[in-house]
């Protein structure tokens, strides 16, 4: 089986009528000459564990989603907003006045706490199961030495990744994390922008977390942040933190070494990003 790239596989531009045969023509020829610009399909093995995390990720969205929810319903109820993490222990009879019947409040108090002991339940199952398979994988361990990313970003990486050697370069690598600009340019003005939403948002969603972690820990992260946020907003300073941190993972995969974070912020101009992370000459026993 073939799967055709849509986005770099452009239509024939000298028909004047086209429908489902002629485009399935059109990609049997290119197929042919060997110009058929192929994607990568997932293995079917791994495919239900990454389909798992995403899972996983939805159902903590939603807890999120509930536990804020909760959190303002219980502030206009008694004037007092909580802890997100004192809801979980409150019971309703504490908050409520003397005298003031709570049996409605209780009830739906009550209701949207069983729903969080559900999600709460559901997701640490996935947490296990997920843990027990991608734990003895050695470049789990290597990603969590980068910056911001721990056990959670670690798994959602390296599942959504699949083989690292299927990027040629780190280029390919950053476009497909969204990571890259997108910006159609004409005489020095931009003119529109392209393929914005082509790529893993899930990696995206990844990095961008890792980034925000990075820069509340890491005082030369924080800089960075900081002088890149001068010139806009503080989202621009955290997705080239971002951007970093992705370059800095696919090279920590690729040579199976260590992060090292005096490569990440390099001033050298003159040398290629992989030298800088790496360093020139030095073997990857040394990272």
């Amino acid at each position: 089986m073939h799967l055709a790239n849509t986005a770099e596989n452009e239509q024939y531009v000298g028909m004047k009528y086209s429908n489902d045969w002629s485009d399935a023509e059109w990609l049997v020829h290119l197929l042919r000459l060997g110009l058929l610009a192929e994607g990568y399909i997932y293995p079917k093995v791994e495919r239900g564990l990454r389909d798992l995390g995403r899972e996983r990720l939805r159902l903590v969205q939603e807890r999120t989603s509930h536990l804020l929810s909760l959190e303002g319903w219980v502030a206009r109820q008694t004037g007092y907003k909580p802890r997100v993490g004192e809801i979980r222990e409150w019971k309703w009879t504490v908050l409520g006045e003397e005298g003031e019947p709570q049996s409605w409040a209780e009830e739906a108090f009550s209701s949207r706490q069983a729903v969080l002991s559900t999600l709460d339940e559901q997701i640490a199952r996935m947490e296990k199961i997920l843990s027990q398979q991608v734990q003895p994988n050695p470049d789990y361990e290597h990603l969590q030495t980068v910056w911001g990313i721990g056990k959670v970003l670690a798994r959602t990486i390296l599942l959504e990744s699949g083989p690292i050697g299927r990027f040629a370069q780190e280029g390919n690598y950053l476009s497909y994390c969204r990571m890259v600009e997108s910006r159609k340019m004409s005489n020095g003005k931009k003119k529109g922008e392209a393929n914005r939403k082509c790529g893993n948002r899930y990696l995206c969603w990844a990095y961008m977390e890792a980034a925000h972690f990075a820069s509340r820990y890491y005082p030369p992260a924080q800089s960075f942040v900081k002088r890149k946020s001068q010139r806009g907003h503080r989202v621009l300073g955290l997705k080239a933190l971002a951007s970093k941190l992705c370059r800095a993972s696919y090279f920590v995969l690729r040579d199976q070494v260590e992060f090292d974070p005096n490569r990440l912020f390099g001033s050298s101009s003159g040398t290629r990003p992989e030298n800088r992370l790496l360093g020139v000459g030095q073997s990857s026993r040394q990272i």
